[in-house]
């Protein structure tokens, strides 16, 4: 597969992180316009709750089910069966433990998150998750990682046409919580339709094998919770839930601009695991290059425009959200930086070296934990993203420098600063735009404008991605 090829193979992931996160854009818009703050601010906390307490039943397996499903692609699929069996079986032993806790924590649980409503719905989309990210986690070992992104825009859809119905009906919180757990049994629906395995029965060596791995990467999965929801968590000590629920609508549209990112970094791992694994180094390093190219391909110029139209987008969610608008300029900021970190992590961890990402993820947790309860309790809930944007982008440091030890890291800096010098003209064209963006139409005219002269810019200025996309244009053999 050339280089491209991999560049070409993420497009499908790539469309389906469009719709993601365009779903999940409509599904936040509509809540926060037809509720408030104070109510999104609640689901925020009950949805930070959920994750972080399904990361105690991963301690790093989902990520070790991966790597070793991936490895083993050749094995046959006895061995993936086994594997497959393995994951799920040692995450629902740890979710018996967890539930045990929450049982025995219900009341300051239930406080926490400011309803007594929440705990049934709490139970049940742990139990979910953990099964829909076993699921998921043996489809990206094998490679079908377009069918495993399928999963979460299954679950995306499904949420978020509930929610239309359910908040309109007047249901409020428990229609928003009804479409979490629906859309999560949706997934779990489509991933059992979609599995390319069968349970089977696993000898010891599958748990150990899967032990191995997951001693030293159990932190990556507690740094993509921390990543998403320290933040949120620390503000539930601190703040009312209606700031709680402006930083985490400025959040999701942040995440707008993070898609390009997930999608090759998904792609990613299972290749070059592969390619590793059979010794051609030679690619490894080049396929890492091109992720690196596209990688803040979006979140580049989605910085820039966030800080001529952010304030605008965010009034269409409420009034009271426009308070959010440092706050979403900060937070774009550390998308852009999370997008070239997914690519190295991922690399770390495909090339079998999960002791580097542990040391990494010590750091970042700590530093998030530590800066966030700092920050917020000096500089009230706007100091939530700069402590996030910290961590990240000392993360981001930390994980080059391994990388680097481990192979040739090339970084496309021409293309890269080509990005920031078409976003830096997209930014021009907005400033003397002559659409009102106090409007919805003016707003979406200015926003189609930068866009085009986002695009214009980068292939005039940028022959790499000029020729990618002429090659995607071009018709297969």
């Amino acid at each position: 597969m050339r280089e491209f090829g991999f560049v070409k193979s993420s497009l499908g992931v790539f469309f389906l992180q469009v719709g993601i996160a365009g779903l999940e854009f409509a599904g936040v818009l509509y809540v926060a316009r037809a509720t408030d703050a104070a109510t999104f601010g609640t689901y925020a906390l009950f949805a930070a709750t959920v994750f972080f307490a399904a990361l105690l039943t991963d301690m790093g397996f989902s990520e070790a089910t991966r790597k070793r499903i991936s490895e083993r692609s050749a094995g046959g699929a006895g061995t993936r069966d086994r594997y497959f069996t393995a994951s799920l079986s040692i995450r629902l032993g740890l979710f018996v433990g967890v539930l045990a806790a929450l049982f025995a924590f219900r009341g300051p649980v239930a406080t926490y998150i400011g309803s007594d409503a929440v705990f049934p719905f709490l139970v049940a989309g742990i139990f979910l998750h953990v099964v829909v990210d076993t699921l998921s986690s043996v489809l990206a070992g094998k490679k079908l990682v377009g069918r495993s992104v399928l999963l979460l825009f299954t679950e995306t859809l499904g949420r978020v046409s509930l929610w239309f119905v359910l908040v309109a009906l007047g249901y409020g919180l428990t229609g928003i919580l009804v479409g979490f757990i629906a859309g999560q049994v949706l997934a779990i629906v489509l991933a059992l339709y979609l599995l390319p395995v069968t349970p089977g029965a696993p000898a010891r060596g599958h748990y150990a094998s899967l032990y191995r791995f997951a001693r030293f990467s159990w932190l990556a999965s507690i740094k993509d919770t921390s990543w998403v929801w320290t933040d949120t968590l620390v503000l539930g000590f601190f703040v009312a839930s209606a700031l709680i629920g402006i930083y985490e609508v400025s959040w999701q549209v942040s995440g707008i601009f993070f898609f390009v990112g997930l999608a090759v970094s998904s792609t990613l791992l299972p290749n070059v695991s592969e390619l590793w694994t059979n010794g051609e180094r030679a690619r490894v390093e080049r396929l890492v290059e091109s992720s690196l190219v596209y990688a803040g391909i979006i979140a580049i110029p989605g910085f820039v425009g966030a800080i001529f139209v952010g304030e605008e987008l965010l009034s269409y969610f409420g009034e009271e959200f426009t308070a959010g608008y440092a706050v979403l300029l900060v937070l774009i900021f550390a998308r852009v930086i999370h997008s070239y970190e997914i690519i190295l992590e991922k690399l770390v961890h495909a090339l079998d070296r999960p002791v580097l990402m542990f040391k990494a993820n010590v750091v970042f947790i700590a530093l998030a934990v530590v800066l966030n309860v700092a920050l917020i309790a000096s500089f009230g809930w706007q100091g939530a993203a700069v402590a996030t944007s910290l961590a990240m982008l000392t993360k981001t440091a930390l994980v080059y420098v391994y990388s680097s030890r481990l192979l040739e890291i090339t970084v496309p800096t021409r293309e890269i600063g080509m990005q920031v010098v078409s976003a830096g003209i997209m930014g021009l064209a907005l400033l003397f735009s002559p659409f009102n963006v106090d409007t919805l139409v003016g707003l979406v005219l200015a926003v189609g404008l930068g866009t085009v002269v986002y695009v214009v810019s980068l292939l005039a200025l940028t022959e790499r991605i000029r020729r990618d996309v002429i090659d995607v244009l071009s018709p297969s053999d």
